[in-house]
């Protein structure tokens, strides 16, 4: 009798440890990839590999396979992850805005300030040298603001159209010295006066990272007017557990 109920002790003691391990949160048990992308702490996408809803990520089928959303921001994780020190950073697709491309992006249209908002969430845009402001397009003066347009933050003049280099990728870059949780974009057209004006030309504007090129050679002309999302890198506050996660 007693060399039974020592062996049920040893099977009910091995369920227990192995019923502890499952519910420990740690890599062993939330190695979680999408589309070929590793999806890094605090993300995740089942529920408990998140500790928090904003780090929740959805993995999408698109007609280019599956891609990794933060789904609260709705913006794609990429393969970029760096440290700066005790900061881990993460790479994002973040959408290019456009002014007077006719129906590209949400201001397509327009000649309206194009804008990023991620107000009320834990992200924000570091600025310094990790992403910076870009512009494509020619004949124009691009501006970064604040979202409600009262502060300018950097901006840069565009290559004069007909110019070679105006028809290459990026031909203007601004740093970028603050953290940024919304901006907007503008453009003024100058004339051949040198008068600044409403611009009309199709332009495109966007933040993005030098580091996630190879080369400095390399990622003026992988940028186009026909390029939709640019890679950033995207910093967060701390944020408390929530049920969710």
């Amino acid at each position: 009798m007693g060399v039974y109920l020592e062996y049920f002790y040893f099977i009910l003691l091995l369920w227990l440890l192995q019923a502890a391990t499952s519910q420990e949160p740690g890599k062993s048990r939330c190695n979680e990839t999408c589309g070929g992308v590793t999806i890094p702490s605090p993300f995740g996408i089942k529920r408990g590999c998140y500790n928090n809803s904003w780090f929740r990520v959805t993995c999408n089928e698109t007609a280019n396979g599956p891609k990794p959303l933060i789904s609260r921001i709705n913006l794609e994780l990429i393969d970029l992850f760096l440290s700066d020190g005790d900061t881990v950073t993460v790479g994002v697709n973040n959408p290019v805005t456009y002014l007077n491309c006719g129906g590209k992006g949400n201001n397509g249209t327009t000649t309206a300030p194009a804008s990023v908002n991620l107000q009320g969430s834990p992200f924000f845009f570091p600025g310094g040298k990790m992403n910076i402001f870009g512009s494509v397009g020619c004949g124009n003066w691009a501006a970064i603001t604040s979202y409600n347009q009262t502060n300018h933050i950097a901006g840069c003049q565009q290559q004069r159209c007909g110019d070679l280099t105006s028809n290459i990728g990026v031909n203007c870059y601004a740093e970028i010295s603050e953290d940024l949780v919304s901006y907007a974009t503008t453009m003024t057209e100058i004339t051949d006066h040198g008068k600044l004006e409403q611009g009309s030309r199709c332009t495109s504007a966007f933040i993005f990272s030098l580091d996630s090129w190879v080369s400095v050679d390399d990622y003026p002309t992988r940028i186009s007017i026909d390029t939709t999302h640019v890679p950033a890198v995207l910093k967060w506050n701390p944020v408390e557990c929530d049920l969710e996660g």
